[in-house]
């Protein structure tokens, strides 16, 4: 009866393979050549006392909750707010009023940015729907063919749209 007893009866090791069976794994790898991330990283985790799954974590759930995988004008902004602007005048600019007007200076230029790219979204946008419309209309009455292959049906969108939708421009 013993026997039985603790044939039924799992061990911790037995426990555990259980529940590692409903959980998820998801790893990080650095190469040599990473190395130096590496380093930062675990400098980082010890000065903070943070563990690297919950730091990854944290990451993975800011990049969702701010939907950093989506384009938007606000990111393309903030990514051009000090695109192709030299550092050091940023820099003097940045001594000369302060951090926190450094702030409001660039939070204006980064508002005028959106703005613009806000203002050229909608307007490829009207350009898209007289394309879209009078591509529906040439498909219909058969002067665009849409049976063709992939690579043909590319081109011919290619030409299509290069003469109908316009380029965005930046006048200042």
């Amino acid at each position: 009866m013993e026997e039985n007893k603790n044939q039924t009866t799992l061990t911790q090791k037995d426990y555990q393979k259980k529940y590692d069976k409903k959980t998820k794994m998801v790893s990080v790898k650095y190469v040599l050549s990473d190395m130096k991330d590496y380093i930062r990283l675990k400098e980082y985790l010890d000065r903070t006392g943070q563990t690297a799954n919950s730091f990854i974590k944290d990451l993975i759930n800011d990049f969702f909750e701010h939907k950093k995988y989506e384009i938007n004008e606000e990111r393309i902004a903030d990514y051009y707010k000090d695109y192709n602007v030299e550092m050091e005048l940023l820099d003097k600019l940045k001594t000369m009023v302060g951090n926190k007007r450094f702030d409001i200076i660039m939070n204006y230029y980064k508002s005028d940015i959106e703005s613009e790219i806000y203002d050229a979204f909608i307007g490829k946008g009207e350009c898209f729907d007289e394309w879209i419309e009078q591509f529906l209309l040439d498909v219909e009455c058969g002067d665009v063919d849409i049976n063709v292959s992939d690579e043909e049906f590319r081109e011919m969108i290619s030409h299509s749209m290069s003469g109908s939708i316009g380029c965005i421009a930046c006048y200042v």
